[in-house]
């Protein structure tokens, strides 16, 4: 049995999906009512390991956990 994995979800380590998962669920920086896809991507990407993090693959990962916070 194949399962086909998108390209850019490849690139995360399994342990690293709940911390995208966990930082949607926070609440939003000062000033900003909530969380965006590419505010999430742009946060994460300060923090080691999340240095080629994209848009989509946040977008992914919240896309299979169900949570949908506006782009």
């Amino acid at each position: 049995m194949t399962i086909l994995v998108p390209s850019c979800l490849k690139n995360i380590v399994i342990n690293k999906k709940p911390n995208i998962v966990a930082l949607a669920c926070t609440d939003p920086p000062e000033g900003r009512k909530r969380w965006t896809i590419k505010l999430i991507a742009e946060t994460l990407k300060g923090k080691k390991g999340f240095e080629t993090l994209s848009r989509e693959t946040v977008r992914l990962v919240l896309k299979k956990r169900t949570l949908k916070p506006l782009d």
